[in-house]
């Protein structure tokens, strides 16, 4: 009986290791693709607050309805930085709403 109690400790164990990992992960990327965003919208406007942008980007993309429209989001994202300048925010805009349908 105890080494069944045991073997299903571990089990729990691993399956909050891998979800632990799973959001660390995901937030990870996030972190990267915003940051990359933030930076190149910041290189193409002066008056943009990198902070602002970053902080915005994050909240964004915790309210996406599902980690699938999370990374189809952040996709689109990170192609944007091969945009010019002036179509930066409509890209951005791209992606969020393909993560908000």
């Amino acid at each position: 009986m105890n080494t069944a109690k045991l073997a299903l400790s571990f089990t729990m164990a691993a399956m909050i290791g891998l979800a632990v990992g799973a959001c660390t992960s995901s937030d990870s990327r996030i972190d990267r693709v915003c940051s990359r965003h933030c930076e190149k919208l910041t290189d193409c406007n002066d008056n943009a607050d990198y902070d602002n942008c970053m902080n915005t980007c994050v909240e964004t993309a915790h309210e996406c309805d599902s980690d699938s429209d999370v990374e189809m989001a952040l996709d689109t994202l990170h192609e944007c930085r091969d945009q010019e300048c002036n179509d930066l925010l409509g890209c951005e805009a791209d992606a969020w709403i393909e993560c908000k349908i």
